[in-house]
């Protein structure tokens, strides 16, 4: 027997999937909120935060019969070689819970076509509120004619669908248009890179640094960074990502692209240095670390640095 409807699923509960979900249930209490897996890892977690885990195989099976609003949160790169592969399969199949058949009659045509010129029916209450979280990476590289700071906002242009430089990008630029062409009730939320004291950015830096430093090369990855010391870039914590998304999933308008940063572009350096003073991996020394993954102050600098006024202003975050 079917039970009655799920106020949030969200399809990919890791970290931030984990917060949104907690916030959720503090905000509205006594809501079914799913969270969903790949693995059974994070299922004791999900329990104790009043959620229901459910693992992606048993989604076909779950005795819902309504879903009022998806979040989308796994990366078109994971853990999970099938989610990897499959990664634009996964995201349309989340944007028609419960069922496939239930929801929008236009859904497989948008897959296979990403039609820009598809006329939508108006939306219907009964669709779900859709939001796929995409990252500031599909914007790719910056024109020809950029300056050193790049700016990017919910508008700017973004990697081409095919462009084999960018192809994880590639494939979220692709999702974000099924999203928001095939759900009556869509939107997208692109965050700049995700921080907390344990992960984020600093942590690959770091933990590549320690490798070179160890004389350690596991792959061609860890072998030289080469980065930019100076050159800026926005970053948001994980926190503050859950906030913002909860703003998409209960205030944002249909159709509509976000973007989810701090205010304050931050230069990888000072990022490395932070990290080093917080004592995050103790046995390192800053200058040790910026001796192994920063290029030369001479070269030629560049910062990708977002604006997101607009989605300040739209959503009152």
């Amino acid at each position: 027997m079917k039970m009655s409807s799920v106020d949030l699923w969200i399809v990919g509960c890791g970290k931030l999937g984990l917060l949104v979900a907690e916030r959720w249930l503090e905000l509205f209490p006594g809501a079914v909120v799913v969270g969903e897996t790949s693995t059974p890892a994070n299922h004791a977690t999900i329990s104790r935060i009043g959620a229901i885990p459910r693992l992606r195989s048993e989604r076909l099976h779950s005795n819902f019969d309504r879903v009022k609003h998806i979040l989308i949160s796994f990366p078109p790169y994971s853990k999970s070689p099938d989610t990897a592969k499959n990664y634009l399969s996964e995201v349309q199949a989340a944007m028609s819970l419960p069922e496939t058949k239930t929801l929008h009659p236009r859904l497989q045509f948008v897959y296979l076509t990403l039609s820009p010129n598809v006329e939508m029916e108006p939306p219907s209450q009964s669709s779900p509120r859709v939001v796929l979280i995409s990252s500031t990476s599909v914007y790719g590289a910056p024109p020809p004619n950029a300056n050193t700071h790049f700016i990017v906002s919910e508008s700017s242009p973004v990697a081409g669908p095919s462009n084999p430089e960018y192809a994880s990008a590639s494939r979220t630029v692709r999702a974000e248009d099924m999203v928001l062409q095939a759900c009556p009730r869509g939107a997208v939320l692109r965050l700049a890179g995700l921080y907390d004291r344990y992960r984020g950015p600093h942590m690959y830096w770091l933990s590549a640094a320690a490798r070179l430093m160890n004389g350690v090369q596991q792959s061609q990855k860890y072998s030289s960074l080469n980065l930019q010391g100076e050159g800026l870039i926005n970053l948001i914590h994980y926190k503050d990502a859950a906030d913002v998304a909860l703003k998409v999933l209960t205030r944002g308008l249909m159709g509509d692209v976000y973007l989810g940063c701090d205010d304050h572009p931050i230069s990888r350096r000072e990022i490395i240095n932070s990290a080093v003073r917080a004592g995050v991996m103790p046995e390192l020394d800053f200058q040790q670390v910026a001796d192994k993954i920063f290029q030369s102050p001479h070269q030629d600098l560049f910062s990708k640095v977002c604006n997101a006024n607009l989605t300040k202003r739209v959503l009152d975050w």
